[in-house]
């Protein structure tokens, strides 16, 4: 009779154990489900960010990129999943802190090509306040590797700066 009893309370707590198993995989599960419908939503999301057309736009999907990258660091297994996401998280804020002043950049090459200097000299100074009033650096620049669309070339701000005073820009 006691054997009987050890066994059947053997038995119980093993469909316990495997019942507690069979949760914790199901729940495993359910996570790097959720993270894969988030990665999946970041990388459109981010591909959005180089095909629209405007700078709001552009601002409005790396807000959108860094709210579903702060989703998915709610789980532990976040970077697991999602390699590397702190530099992409990095690259995106710095890509959304240095739009405007990309944007600025570009109309001023717009300007020169139509030949209106004053123009030109004005987006360049609204460049420069930008880069001044939002504390950006070239680090910043470097880091979201993100470039006027006419130039392709990587901007710093000694090169606004120079583009400025050839346009008679007193730098005081």
């Amino acid at each position: 009779m006691e054997t009987i009893i050890i066994i059947v309370i053997i038995a119980i707590a093993l469909l316990v154990v495997r019942d507690r198993l069979a949760a914790r995989r199901r729940h495993r599960k359910q996570i790097l489900y959720e993270l894969s419908r988030l990665g999946i939503s970041l990388q459109n999301t981010l591909e959005k960010i180089e095909k629209v057309k405007t700078t709001t736009s552009k601002i409005n999907n790396c807000s959108k990129a860094l709210d579903i990258m702060d989703e998915a660091l709610a789980y532990p297994e976040a970077r697991e999943v999602i390699e590397n996401i702190d530099e992409l998280r990095l690259r995106v804020i710095k890509i959304k802190k240095v739009l405007p002043v990309i944007d600025y950049i570009e109309k001023a090459n717009k300007h020169r090509f139509k030949k209106k200097g004053k123009s030109e000299l004005n987006c360049l100074l609204d460049a420069l306040y930008e880069i001044g009033t939002n504390n950006i650096t070239d680090e910043d620049f470097r880091i979201a590797k993100f470039v006027p669309a006419d130039t392709k070339e990587m901007v710093t701000i000694q090169q606004i700066k120079t583009m400025a005073k050839e346009l008679g820009w007193d730098e005081a």
